[in-house]
């Protein structure tokens, strides 16, 4: 286990300007990081939207946010900031009974071990949409409650450990841990990240240019590359650099090859550019898509 500190969520679309810290995340999180960071910012903007309402609802909501919500981070100088992580971990051991709430929220990526306890009163979500209720209607409208909701795995409003990882694993809402994952590919998966929040940055910047960008146009675009270079990756651009042998290049140095890899193999067909805006996504010319025979 790996425990990364400070990884910062920058919300995006109709979120952007939000963003959150998340402190001592484990990199074998069962749950994309960016998959629970998405959804805390729509709780942000609600807690924000709200910000001067005084109810004893928001006030709880501020607090669950606050201490509670995420379990990453809690009680840092116990086990790394890993305690309640592992709390939620328990839950997941075989032969357990779990409450319709408690699987949505390990579903999440959220801190199912305080629901009841320090989270209380947290509606059941198997129903119809919640009405006045704009923080539990965001975990309703997920797509982890309305598979859960229709899973023939809830009986009683309850699930075993079993069950909801096999639910998980056939809507792909957990990660799968490889344990042949060797070095190489994590850092290969840290600098695509880090590649990604260029392009989007890039990209955002770019927006009143109303220019479409091809892959090859992006490897020559100096204002991208130094987009990049603000994430700590370093594009090596000379034929006499580019010829270095591997064991010679440093972590944080990539060829320009590599990075067309990067962004046409990884980044432009992952989810997150799948679910991108779609005033962004017009921005990149990608190459039609090959019919069929």
């Amino acid at each position: 286990m790996t425990i990364q500190k400070e990884f910062i969520y920058k919300c995006k679309g109709y979120y952007k300007g939000y963003e959150h810290l998340f402190e001592y995340v484990d990199d074998n999180r069962k749950v994309d990081i960016n998959t629970t960071g998405a959804f805390i910012c729509k709780i942000k903007k609600w807690l924000n939207f709200f910000s001067k309402n005084k109810s004893k609802y928001l006030q709880d909501w501020n607090n669950y946010f606050k201490y509670h919500l995420i379990a990453d981070g809690i009680n840092p100088h116990i086990d790394e900031g890993q305690y309640y992580v592992k709390q939620n971990y328990q839950l997941l051991k075989p032969n357990r009974i779990l409450t319709y709430n408690q699987a949505l929220f390990l579903l999440l990526g959220l801190n199912a071990h305080e629901l009841g306890r320090a989270i209380k009163d947290f509606p059941v979500l198997n129903g119809d949409e919640p009405i006045a209720k704009p923080f539990e209607l965001e975990f309703w409208r997920t797509k982890q409650n309305q598979e859960l909701k229709q899973s023939g795995f809830i009986v009683d409003g309850k699930i075993t450990s079993e069950e909801l990882l096999m639910l998980a694993k056939d809507n792909h809402f957990f990660r799968v841990k490889n344990k042949e994952l060797n070095k190489k590919t994590i850092e290969k998966n840290k600098r695509v990240a880090l590649i990604n929040g260029a392009l989007y940055d890039f990209l955002i910047d770019s927006k009143s240019k109303g220019k479409a960008y091809t892959v090859s146009d992006l490897l020559r675009n100096t204002r991208f590359l130094e987009a990049i270079k603000s994430k700590g990756i370093t594009v090596i651009e000379t034929d006499i650099d580019a010829n270095k042998k591997s064991s010679d290049k440093k972590p944080n140095e990539i060829t320009p090859t590599t990075l067309g890899d990067y962004l046409r193999n990884n980044i432009l067909i992952s989810d997150w550019w799948l679910d991108e805006n779609k005033s962004i996504q017009k921005m990149i010319a990608l190459p039609p898509k090959k019919q069929k025979l």
